[in-house]
């Protein structure tokens, strides 16, 4: 899936996961009962300060920093439905409200400013996307990280139903988020994120189920309930740091990732052959080809990797950067259209550097106007 590729996108699941940390502790501290908190013996405090600070850092990262905004959102009107159904007379979402204009202020500090508020809503709303792009499609539930998928939304909403108080802000959490999944491909792992601590929440009503369920359809009951009980022994004998635990084993995924991940100076020797056109690159360069390159959609982010500045791709995989009109001319290109020369001209393009079987290669071949300079397993470069 390419959400999980290697690119700013994955900061975004990390500033997410902060994000919702962050709001998930703040009830408790101050809205849920004011004046005491459940998780430092007392004392009154949160860290909603931080939120504007990460907000800046991740609009410099990825313009998925627009979650902020809609969750906190999200908090905002629970809370303001929680206070009206109690009738209360504070409206204890106030500083909510001054967090979400501080994180819009400090999402300004980027270089584009202001317009990259506006960004998100092009890339969403682009019918583009959903027409070309796999990712922005909605979900094959014929794959096997759909059924995931799948097994856990149905797991939630059966959590929820064996659930005899359910949160308000968890519920809209929940059918926003599952709504963006079901849009797109590319909202699942932010659907996860959303998903997994309302499941922590609630997933011991459905084992009490089932254990009640075991213990009066099974045999083995009498078994299952002598060993719960001795468990439980064990348990009142042993007690374990869960905080102190959650950071060791943390720390231990950061020195893993930290060895096995590759440094940007072993990039190449990582990339796979068999799916980048490496040895085409190192032949462009060596050769020193003048001219413009048509390039595969899905090459053109290692292209850059490889043999920029000295060559600029015709498009990447970050469709939204460019113009609807050069993807489609990308399209009438690829697809030997009617006018596609014409546009090859426009682009003053010199060589094609090509999937070795694609139809377009093979269409080249047979002109007599076009040969090929270079030829691997996987690629394949054409010149005019």
């Amino acid at each position: 899936m390419g959400s999980f590729s290697e690119r700013p996108q994955l900061f975004s699941y990390l500033f997410f996961i902060l994000l919702l940390y962050l709001l998930s502790i703040y009830p408790v501290r101050n809205l849920r009962n004011p004046g005491k908190s459940s998780i430092s013996n007392g004392v009154n405090k949160n860290y909603l300060f931080i939120l504007p600070f990460l907000t800046a850092l991740w609009a410099n990262c990825h313009a998925s920093f627009f979650l902020v905004f809609v969750v906190l959102l999200v908090f905002i009107f629970a809370e303001y439905i929680k206070s009206y159904l109690k009738a209360e007379a504070t409206f204890r979402g106030r500083l909510l409200i001054v967090i979400l204009f501080l994180t819009i202020l400090f999402s300004l500090i980027n270089p584009n400013t202001y317009k990259l508020l506006f960004y998100p809503f092009g890339t969403i709303f682009n019918p583009m996307h959903t027409k070309y792009i796999l990712e922005w499609q909605s979900p094959n539930f014929h794959l096997l990280q759909t059924k995931i998928f799948e097994f856990m939304l149905l797991l939630t909403i059966l959590c929820f139903a064996l659930s005899k108080e359910i949160d308000l802000t968890d519920l809209l959490l929940f059918l926003i988020f599952t709504h963006l999944a079901l849009d797109s491909v590319r909202h699942l792992p932010l659907f996860a994120l959303v998903a997994t601590p309302i499941l922590g929440k609630h997933i011991s009503n459905l084992i009490s189920l089932f254990s009640e369920i075991l213990e009066k359809f099974t045999a083995r009951s009498l078994l299952i309930f002598n060993l719960r009980q001795k468990i439980k022994r064990v348990d009142k004998g042993v007690s374990l740091n869960i905080p102190l635990l959650n950071w060791l084993i943390l720390l231990s995924l950061i020195i893993f990732l930290s060895y096995n991940l590759p440094h940007s100076n072993k990039f190449t020797s990582c990339v796979k052959v068999s799916e980048f056109p490496l040895g085409a690159a190192e032949f462009i360069k060596e050769n020193n080809l003048k001219g413009n390159m048509f390039n595969e959609y899905d090459w053109g982010g290692f292209l850059i990797f490889k043999l920029y500045p000295d060559y600029r791709v015709f498009i990447d995989g970050r469709m939204d950067i460019y113009a609807d009109k050069v993807f489609l001319d990308y399209l009438k290109i690829g697809r030997l259209e009617t006018g596609w020369e014409k546009i090859c001209r426009k682009y003053k393009i010199k060589f094609f550097l090509l999937k070795r079987d694609s139809p377009f290669a093979q269409a080249l071949r047979e002109r007599e106007d076009f040969k090929v300079i270079y030829q691997d397993k996987l690629s394949v470069i054409i010149k005019k």
